[in-house]
């Protein structure tokens, strides 16, 4: 398909921050998709090993709501919640805890699907309320 946001990345965050995530959105050419040719973009959050939901992002539209944008220039920008880095099952002090981002969409007017994981870590700070 051809779409993508991100080549693979080692992204870890502090349990309970608010990080910024930033990528272009490219086409089969590697050209920025423009964000009014998207007509959906969808997330769900999920620990991998509990496989568990998190921050009530199942299959949330992102679609410059919830935290999330996608400017013409095929920039995407999640601003990260805390509660997007919290800890589900790792009860070790500075366990990392495995979490995916399961972006999904549309674009050109519906007729091109794509999806992409932005998969991350979290550091069990232990001492976290």
């Amino acid at each position: 398909m051809g779409v993508s946001l991100f080549s693979s990345a080692n992204l870890t965050f502090l349990e309970r921050t608010s990080p910024r995530i930033q990528a272009t959105l490219l086409d089969d050419d590697d050209l920025p998709v423009p964000g009014s040719s998207v007509t959906t973009l969808t997330m769900t959050l999920y620990d991998v090993v509990e496989d568990s939901i998190i921050n009530a992002r199942d299959g949330q539209n992102i679609l410059n709501a919830n935290g999330c944008t996608l400017d013409e220039d095929g920039l995407f920008t999640w601003l990260v919640e805390h509660l997007d880095t919290v800890i589900v099952g790792a009860t070790e002090l500075n366990a990392l805890e495995e979490h995916v981002a399961l972006i999904e969409g549309t674009h050109t007017a519906g007729s091109r699907h794509f999806k992409q994981e932005i998969r991350h870590f979290v550091k069990n700070l232990g001492k976290v309320p």
